[in-house]
């Protein structure tokens, strides 16, 4: 029951952290003077950093964001706070599987997100302990439809 509570949690941030982003990236890629999507996407992502880190929920902090051009991909850097490597004790697997499941539906489905589709952004998900040793990474692209 914890594990759909907290998919949902995680979920509904994803949401707010997506629309935050989608109407930043839009008002960057309708600029005056045209800016290529990976010139908006690093606007974007550079003033979403002035914000970060940022709490997502009790567990998790989004510490910041960057891009990468080829192919163009929103990269997220998160940080579990409550948690070391060495002593995880869940099937840090299953868990990848849930938050990627959620995130990927909500790319895929939410109407925030066409911008994202429309211009086949990836979104690439780092997670670290709160060592700032590497858990795990995950990306989702877009699902043609």
């Amino acid at each position: 029951m914890e594990q759909v509570k907290r998919k949902k949690v995680i979920n509904g941030n994803f949401t707010g952290i997506i629309i935050a982003l989608i109407l930043s990236f839009i008002a960057g890629s309708c600029g005056i003077g045209g800016s290529n999507d990976y010139e908006a996407l690093v606007k974007t992502s550079d003033e979403m950093n002035k914000s970060y880190p940022a709490k997502v929920d009790d567990d998790t902090r989004l510490d910041s964001t960057n891009v990468q051009k080829e192919p163009l991909t929103l990269n997220y850097y998160y940080t579990i706070v409550t948690v070391e490597k060495e002593s995880l004790t869940v099937n840090l697997q299953d868990v990848v599987a849930q938050i990627k499941k959620g995130a990927q539906e909500n790319l895929d489905k939410a109407p925030e997100m066409a911008e994202f589709r429309n211009k086949n952004i990836a979104l690439k998900y780092n997670y670290s302990d709160k060592n700032g040793v590497f858990l795990t990474d995950f990306t989702i692209n877009p699902t043609k439809q």
